[in-house]
């Protein structure tokens, strides 16, 4: 077994449904084809699966598993059993046939409002990347947890009729241009979190003992080399360049990006956030699919090891999903 991976003899999964009544209710005997995603670019996670129709003391399963109820997975590996996603019960189908009569229930956590909602906002030139995730919370309801995100100042920002998920991404895509680095938006226990891709203490190391399958991509179709920094008055008609940064354009060329600096924004200021970029597109994007023994703590955004000779050294998970009936999952990763 590698390094940090867990006894698949121990592993176990619970599933709990609460009723419109907030009692709680243990429908894993009757629970089959549970699994959940996290993708890329989404900020909800997705719960899936179907449970027999059956009668209990608090009424049918039906009536406990009906849309706006929650759902709440656990998974135990022999050390206590431990929360490892829930939703509310958005997609609800009963199906009956002469044997069988069943639900398939589809669930989404709590970012789920904020990913199908829109609306509009005007940021104040100054006002920081924490300030303005809190400011879209607080009007959703949504309670934010662990902040490890962007904290420095951003400029003067209108949102017309946007996505709030587009929304959230874009400030922590702006806050990561400045300071080089990439953050993640999650829920975990029904908070909203913003953490450091790659924050997580514990890694876990997959090699030919303990993956199933695996796959690799390298990627330059994307790739920046140079980016040039414009400043435009109202004046003006035409852009002004202010400065360049330039990444490596001996190997692969010039594949240029403009970056339009903010009125309030200084040039050293502009400059660091195009050097963020150069960090981020200058090189060769590696991408892996990974398929292994499930380990349901793993997330989006962990850092994991890899000890193949194609697939060698830390990835990032950018997209995962978990199968409790096979006890296994399916990653992308990227370096």
């Amino acid at each position: 077994m590698a390094k940090n991976q867990i006894d698949l003899y121990k592993l176990s999964y619970t599933v709990y449904a609460k009723d419109s009544g907030g009692n709680k209710h243990n429908v894993t005997g009757i629970l089959e084809e549970l699994g959940w995603d996290e993708n890329e670019n989404e900020l909800s996670t997705k719960i899936s699966f179907k449970v027999m129709s059956k009668k209990t003391k608090h009424g049918t399963t039906s009536q406990i598993l009906k849309p706006g109820n929650t759902v709440l997975v656990y998974a135990n590996v022999g050390s206590g059993s431990q929360e490892v996603t829930r939703g509310k019960i958005r997609h609800w189908k009963n199906s009956r046939t002469n044997e069988t009569h069943g639900i398939e229930v589809v669930a989404y956590d709590d970012l789920y409002n904020l990913q199908m909602s829109q609306d509009y906002f005007l940021f104040a030139s100054g006002k920081t990347a924490k300030a303005r995730i809190k400011q879209i919370l607080g009007k959703w309801g949504v309670p934010l947890g662990k902040y490890q995100g962007p904290t420095c100042r951003l400029g003067k920002k209108k949102y017309e009729a946007k996505y709030l998920s587009d929304i959230i991404l874009d400030i922590l895509k702006k806050g990561g241009k400045k300071d080089g680095a990439k953050y993640i938006f999650r829920g975990t226990k029904g908070k909203a979190e913003v953490i450091k891709r790659g924050s997580n203490s514990r890694i876990y190391v997959f090699d030919v003992k303990n993956t199933i399958m695996r796959e690799k991509t390298a990627d330059a179709t994307d790739m920046v080399t140079k980016v040039k920094i414009v400043s435009k008055t109202k004046k003006a008609k035409v852009a002004k360049t202010v400065a360049v940064v330039k990444g490596d354009t001996k190997k692969f060329g010039t594949l240029q990006q403009i970056y339009n600096k903010d009125d309030d924004e200084s040039v050293s200021e502009a400059k660091k956030t195009a050097k963020g970029i150069i960090k981020r597109k200058g090189k060769i994007q590696r991408e892996g699919q990974v398929k292994a023994p499930d380990v349901p703590f793993l997330r989006k955004g962990d850092k994991i090891k890899m000890n193949f000779k194609t697939l060698k050294g830390y990835y990032y998970v950018t997209r995962i999903s978990h199968d409790a009936d096979t006890k296994t999952m399916t990653m992308t990763i990227k370096k």
